[in-house]
């Protein structure tokens, strides 16, 4: 048949987007997308496999184009090593997206000083040619244009409000006469799905896929995670003005900061225009002690990517052309350019050039204020950094957090997604909710709160020594869309004149760790069995592609038969990658422990992290079985799927009640009868956080000898149950 895709990338993950169409008619291969994997156990080694046994065999020379949803790095990333591995085509993406991407790949491997330039160098970057349809005056959102030299496939932009520049991409084969196949790839959504032309956001409405779309390829990201509140844009406006009010208040010091990390692009450029919004169009200095705030933007990146907001908005300022709201991206009755006479001057305030201006976006109840593009420190006055990385996992950032954690007329708004093993999501998980006034009030009284004390090696100090406020404003500024969302731009019918002709539907789920996926499905299936008549699409199946999962036939509407069941290339490689970050991790651990002799208190901290890495390493172990016997074709004896339950099974239980100095010591844990070593890790591991005296910052010098006193009988109870085991195994 004529139109079949493959899912290479992101599928279980929230990382490295890649996928193929094979158009058989002419035998031609078209990717879309082509993402880095970031933040994920092995993602260096899967980078470096992009090629052609990671996309099933296609050699990267017989693609002969790569169409482009957005500008992240997680969808964009390894543009480059295509070509560095033969690919000659254009990638296909509107102008915006085309900017972004070369302004942030020549960026990347230019200043990234953790970037693994084997993947790919700056000629590399330099050898990325773009075509961008919106470029061309008769360009029109959402119309067909034909797909390089193809006879019978079209491909067509929708916004999806995730990103300026952000497109889902709708390819329509034609099968017979009177017959199509159409498959539409969402790329990422924004929240903005089922909202009217907002006053709120620099990016106008998502655009739900066309009536004619058989198949929809829907991220899942936020799958599980329920209904997030959506503010009006004075809301928005109002809870962030209430968090900056207590802040930056003259009873927080002299020179009250705050720090909000921001991703460098959308999220830095809706928080420009909000404070702009906020200072120069409210009273908010009068309430702060009549001084408004500098803003410091400390992103070279940040400044370019701003720059292109200017330039999009420019050129479409005065355009009035019949058919131009079917063209434009960006939204030009943003809240900030009400009663604006002279725009261009505005933009040029906003998001224009380096260094200095005063912003005064013609001032009505509000004032003017100091914006800075450019990395630099404002020492008098209040002052807000907005600085990357917004993971708070590299860049300005960091310096400032190291800077200003410690001190109590700082405050830090976490506005962004973060990992949960970075040492910044500790903060987060400390910080205030905007969805509580009474919450971030109590902050600034109270201060941050940490359920035990923990080092944070990436800002050199201990949580029980963080003094900034802690508030976290990620709910408000998400740039992606909700479940609620995902379903509604998935199966609703937004035309109920057009009812009809809206075809069934089968949706293809990646983006997503597979329990959001689950939860994802689940939740769709329900949307569209309670639908009313009439508003929803009829949904024909739901989709869960895996690493095996082979070529689709959208015309057959089934997998083709898989050669074999061996594991596939990028399973195996996946596994392996993983077990290289592992070791890698587990040896860094095992350094900065040793290296750490005369601190006690922070070896403890590492021995924790080795324990949990080892426990990894054997989950590891056990998938790693199961691989090779799928490989094998082979079944598990009875022996082996004992083994394969538990490392402690395959190993030995240990009576502690054998002897008397061994129940002593297993009392001292809390343990009792046949215990395992994972059990007895785990209860020195919970008296090791409730007894270290570094988790009693305010306790007397007395209370501090008996918790170091009870801390030495934990570890030799704990020495004498793990010598046993070793006598046990050997």
């Amino acid at each position: 048949m004529p139109l079949k895709v493959k899912f290479v990338g992101a599928v279980g993950a929230v990382t490295g987007s890649c996928h193929l169409l094979h158009y058989e008619r002419s035998n031609s291969y078209y990717m879309i997308d082509c993402g880095l994997y970031q933040a994920v156990r092995g993602h260096k080694d899967m980078n470096k496999a992009r090629g052609e046994a990671d996309l099933g065999g296609v050699s990267p020379a017989r693609i002969k184009a790569i169409f482009l949803t957005h500008a992240h790095m997680d969808h964009c990333g390894l543009i480059p090593r295509m070509y560095k591995l033969g690919f000659k085509g254009p990638v296909i993406c509107t102008k915006l997206t085309a900017d972004f991407v070369r302004e942030s790949l020549q960026d990347t491997v230019a200043n990234v000083d953790s970037f693994d330039r084997d993947l790919y160098d700056l000629d590399d970057v330099k050898a990325v040619r773009f075509q961008c349809p919106d470029e061309k005056e008769d360009f029109q959102l959402g119309y067909g244009y034909k797909v390089m030299d193809e006879a019978d496939l079209f491909y067509g932009f929708s916004r999806t409000g995730h990103l300026a520049g952000a497109v889902a991409i709708t390819f329509e084969v034609n099968i017979s006469e009177g017959k199509r196949e159409t498959i539409c790839f969402g790329g990422d959504l924004g929240p903005q799905i089922m909202q009217p032309e907002s006053s709120g956001t620099l990016l106008r409405p998502v655009q739900y896929p066309r009536e004619s779309v058989d198949y929809l390829v829907l991220e899942s990201t936020y799958g599980g995670q329920g209904t997030r509140p959506q503010l009006g844009y004075d809301e928005r406006i109002e809870a962030l003005g209430f968090a900056l009010e207590r802040a930056l208040t003259p009873e927080r010091g002299e020179n009250p900061k705050v720090i909000i990390p921001a991703f460098t692009l959308g999220r830095t450029q809706d928080l420009v225009a909000d404070l702009a919004y906020l200072i120069t169009r409210t009273d908010f200095a009068q309430r702060i002690g009549g001084v408004a705030p500098a803003v410091v933007v400390d992103s070279s990146l940040a400044r370019k990517y701003s720059n292109a907001f200017r330039n999009e908005f420019n050129n479409w300022w005065f355009k009035r052309k019949d058919n131009e709201h079917k063209m434009r991206l960006l939204n030009r009755e943003h809240a900030i350019f009400d009663g604006v006479i002279d725009v261009e001057a505005m933009l040029d305030q906003l998001f224009g050039g380096k260094g200095g201006r005063t912003v005064d976006c013609h001032a009505a109840d509000g004032v003017g204020f100091e914006l800075f593009y450019g990395r630099m420190d404002i020492h008098k006055g209040p002052v807000i950094y907005i600085s990357s990385s917004g993971m708070c996992s590299s860049g300005p950032v960091m310096e400032r957090l190291r800077e200003n954690l410690k001190r109590k007329d700082a405050t830090v708004i976490f506005v962004g997604y973060m990992p949960s093993f970075l040492d910044a999501a500790v903060l987060k998980s400390a910080a205030a909710s905007w969805k509580s006034r009474t919450e971030v009030a109590a902050a600034f009284v109270d201060g941050p709160w940490f359920k035990d004390n923990k080092r944070l090696e990436d800002f050199d100090l201990s949580t029980n020594e963080v003094a900034s406020v802690l508030l976290d404003y990620s709910g408000i500024y998400s740039g992606h869309a909700d479940e609620a969302g995902l379903c509604d731009y998935a199966l609703k019918i937004d035309n109920l004149r057009y009812k009809d002709r809206y075809k069934p539907l089968r949706i293809f789920l990646v983006h997503g760790e597979d329990k959001p996926r689950g939860k994802l499905r689940r939740e769709l299936q329900r949307y569209a069995d309670t639908a009313a008549p009439g508003t929803c699409r009829r949904l024909e199946g739901i989709i869960l592609p895996d690493a095996r999962s082979g070529w689709y036939d959208l015309a057959q509407a089934k997998w083709e038969t898989p050669p074999s069941g061996e594991p596939s290339w990028s399973e195996s490689l996946k596994l392996m990658a993983e077990a290289s970050d592992l070791q890698e991790s587990i040896t860094e651990a095992w350094f900065r422990y040793k290296a750490l002799a005369g601190e006690p208190v922070r070896q403890a901290e590492y021995l924790r992290r080795i324990d949990v890495l080892l426990d990894n390493l054997e989950q590891w172990r056990l998938r790693f079985r199961r691989l090779t016997q799928k490989a094998l074709d082979s079944e598990s004896s009875p022996a082996e799927e004992q083994a394969d339950e538990s490392y402690d099974r395959q190993e030995v239980y240990l009576d502690v009640s054998a002897s008397a100095s061994l129940s002593a010591a297993a009392a001292v844990l809390g343990l009792s009868g046949r215990i395992t070593r994972a059990q007895s890790r785990l209860a020195w591991t919970t008296l090791c956080r409730e007894a270290h005296p570094d988790t009693k910052p305010h306790a007397t010098p007395a209370e501090k000898a008996e918790l170091t006193a009870r801390m030495q009988e934990i570890n030799a109870a704990q020495e004498e149950i793990l010598a046993e085991f070793k006598r046990l195994s050997s």
